[in-house]
Formats: structure tokens, sequence, C-alpha cells
């Protein structure tokens, strides 16, 4: 039996608000970058995107659910690509995205866009 956990397993342990932002999120950052690779990561509570086109190198993305949020996670992203000041933590930062709340989608997808140009595969 296999111990690999999916993403719809991972997503059903999120409430019913947190688990719809993150479908949406998903289909944003599939519309943004198609051949982004998926991966549930169990361990760290997260979905991992990978923009190789394999679940190989360092991931470009994550969300994590966070009881009524949602977390959307940028590896690599300069200070530059955020003029909103929207973004928390030094290194890895993090957007943090009330899943009862407005969604920018234009400003998401620009941060998304920065953060796969900045990508550099394995």
């Amino acid at each position: 039996m296999s111990s690999e956990v999916s993403v719809e397993d991972l997503l059903a342990g999120m409430s019913p608000e947190a688990r719809a932002m993150a479908q949406r999120l998903r289909r944003l950052i599939r519309d943004v970058h198609p051949a982004v690779v998926e991966r549930a990561v169990p361990a760290a509570r997260c979905i991992r995107y990978f923009g190789d086109g394999r679940s190989l190198g360092d991931p470009v993305l994550d969300l994590s659910p966070e009881g009524d949020q949602v977390l959307l996670g940028f590896q690599r992203l300069p200070s530059s690509a955020d003029p909103k000041g929207l973004l928390a933590g030094a290194g890895a930062r993090q957007l943090r995205i009330k899943a009862s709340g407005s969604f920018d989608e234009p400003y998401y997808r620009r941060l998304m866009e920065a953060a796969f140009s900045q990508h550099r595969g394995p």
C-alpha cells in the first residue's frame, strides 16, 4: 500500500472555506504556468509547486491551510515584485489570504509570474 497522499486528500482536511480558496489559487497557478507540477507534502501540510515540469529541484510556490486562511508561500521572489508590501517573512515569503476575504487575482497573478520567472530548474 502506498504512503503517498494526494492533493485531494490534503485538501479534504481543510475547512470548506479554505478548500474553496485553495482551489481558486490552484486554478490560477495552473493558468499562470501550465507546466507546473503539483505535489502534496503531508509532513509540511502543504501543496508544493515545481516549475520545471518535474517534481525535482527547488519548489516555486507552496499552498498551506492555516485555519480560515491559506498561506501562499514564494520560495524566491524579489521585494520589488510586491509593491503593496503584502508578503511577510525573509527568504521564503508568504501571503496570508483569508478564505472569506477578497481575491485580488491580478495582483496574485503578477506575484506568481514573477516567482516563476525567477525559478531555475535543476
